[in-house]
């Protein structure tokens, strides 16, 4: 029998697999198991669709309002009784009465205007196209008392998220609505107090258990499978079926969206998402920086929520120190470090004699950079206070920071129209990248390192050929430039956004750049995107 070449036909796969978004198939370590369980099918699919569900949430650091929630409930509630399709008004409709519910409730704990009104509210708006409640009906009977939240009812309902089923084509007519619409109260409430399961998950999970008895019974009732083909005639015939499979874009996963509200009556100038995405992190013009938790679990303080004092000035930039402290920067010329464990300040690093725009972290050597509008960059290590190393060239403030992947070199965009790339053991300019005709708003290494992307107020993205020094390549995206560039892990796909809103995503695994995706987001400022797990796409924005 002739020789297969096995480790070529695995590569091909997994390649193949990539393109389609599988992304556990990794070259030299894809196996093929012949059996699978059930739950372990069941686990994976659950994983899968928690890491691409698209999905809104929105942290507030405003109390329950209501003028905004009589008006943003009027709204959704005349939206549903509009829409064509029966189904999703049906299914939409088992939301009304449980939002009212918790809308109500929440006034009531925040003692938000008078008990009259807040009662008024809710008789006001429980009738119409609103189904029968109970829990409603017992609310609306029970009028203004005072010990209205420590009813055991109210507990009961209040202790855990309701769960409402949505067909796939409802889900998504909803997330639509919800970003479309100025509707920061209502989509606390959702966030909070309703959970909203993929309807993918619930209908594999039923699948794969009848597709399971099924299998058992016709092991039963079967004779014996016939006996695979030989192994040169299946590979032939593998390698024959995928190379009839068109190179194509990648499809690009559900962009996921996080909102900061109430961004009028208390600015937000940055933000930023940890690793995990689990807990994101907001600058405010007032020089507070706020933390939120968006999984279930609470911040290591044993609070969802927390505010960090310490600016004097308002904060330009923030970033993650990896796992273990957050980084903040400011008008007053500091950079303060806040411990996960505390969240309290614990060292304030002092040393540029201007704003501090820019931010980055090495991941290599646990040093971090700044950039301010002294002209100058300056690289520190966390437990000296002063800095190590200065680098001067810009002629004008640099707005724009990261480290080459090696932790050997530090790339920076400044309102002079230039990038710059620096050594960063002896502060030299090893490169001086100019084309640009605007201020650079951004900077981002290829996840090789070969490639450097910038991108600024002159409407293109440019991608530089690191050992060359040399444009490979614009990109055009539109009026205002883009702010915010993200590479996915593997490389192939590239993010950039512009603080109005607009995210664009091109495919560059192809030869040339393909634009695959090109959304606007309904947000007073987009601050921070990132990639995780390939093509999953975090935002994080502002809104009313």
């Amino acid at each position: 029998m002739s020789k297969v070449d096995l480790q070529g036909i695995r590569q091909v796969v997994c390649s193949y697999l990539r393109r389609r978004n599988y992304t556990s198939a990794h070259e030299g370590t894809f196996e093929v198991s012949a059996e699978v369980s059930v739950d372990e099918m069941v686990k994976r699919a659950e994983l899968s669709a928690r890491l691409s569900q698209s999905h809104v949430l929105t942290v507030n650091n405003a109390p329950p309002d209501l003028a905004a929630y009589d008006q943003q409930f009027s709204r959704f509630k005349n939206w549903v009784s509009k829409l064509s399709d029966d189904r999703a008004r049906t299914e939409l409709g088992q939301l009304l009465p449980l939002i009212l519910s918790h809308m109500y409730l929440d006034l009531v704990g925040a003692s938000s205007g008078s008990r009259v009104n807040n009662y008024k509210f809710l008789k006001r708006h429980y009738t119409g196209n609103i189904s029968n409640s109970n829990l409603i009906e017992d609310l609306l009977a029970l009028g203004t008392c005072s010990d209205l939240l420590g009813r055991p009812s109210v507990e009961l309902f209040r202790s855990e998220k309701s769960e409402v089923s949505l067909a796939r084509e409802t889900l998504n007519q909803l997330r639509a609505y919800l970003i479309s619409y100025e509707s920061a109260q209502l989509l606390q409430v959702i966030g909070q107090w309703i959970c909203l399961p993929d309807p993918s998950i619930s209908g594999m999970t039923a699948e794969v258990d009848s597709d399971n008895e099924e299998g058992n019974m016709s092991k039963q009732n079967s004779e014996a499978l016939p006996e695979p083909p030989e192994e040169a005639n299946a590979a032939k015939d593998l390698a024959a079926a995928l190379a009839t499979v068109k190179e194509s874009p990648v499809q690009p996963m559900p962009m996921q969206a996080f909102f900061v509200a109430n961004s009028k009556t208390k600015p937000v100038a940055c933000a930023s998402l940890d690793d995990d995405a689990s807990v994101v992190a907001a600058g405010l013009e007032s020089g507070l920086c706020e933390v939120w938790s968006l999984t279930p679990d609470t911040l290591a303080t044993g609070n969802a929520h927390q505010t960090l004092i310490g600016h004097c000035g308002p904060v330009r930039a923030i970033a993650w120190y990896l796992d273990r402290a957050l980084l903040s920067s400011s008008v007053d010329h500091t950079i303060r470090l806040w411990p996960n464990e505390t969240l309290n300040c614990n060292a304030v690093y002092r040393g540029h004699n201007g704003v501090v725009h820019a931010l980055s972290i090495c991941r290599q050597n646990l040093y971090f950079s700044s950039a301010s509008d002294d002209l100058t960059l300056k690289l520190w290590s966390p437990e000296f206070c002063h800095p190590i190393r200065t680098f001067a060239g810009h002629m004008k403030a640099p707005t724009a920071l990261q480290f080459h992947r090696n932790g050997l070199y530090l790339a920076s965009g400044a309102r002079d129209n230039t990038v710059r790339i620096w050594n960063v053991s002896d502060g030299r300019t090893v490169r001086l990248l100019s084309g640009h005709e605007g201020t650079i708003r951004s900077v981002a290494f290829h996840p090789d390192g070969r490639t450097l992307v910038t991108a600024g107020d002159d409407m293109q993205v440019r991608l530089w050929d690191v050992g060359e020094g040399r444009c490979r390549a614009q990109l055009n995206v539109g009026p205002g430039g883009a702010s915010h560039l993200a590479w996915s892990k593997d490389g192939r796909c590239l993010a950039a956004a512009s603080s109005s809103g607009l995210v664009k995503v091109w495919d560059l695994g192809l030869g040339e750049a393909v634009l695959v995706n090109s959304t606007r987001l309904q947000t007073t400022a987009l601050l921070h995107i990132r990639y995780r797990l390939n093509h999953s796409l975090y935002v994080v924005g502002a809104i009313p």
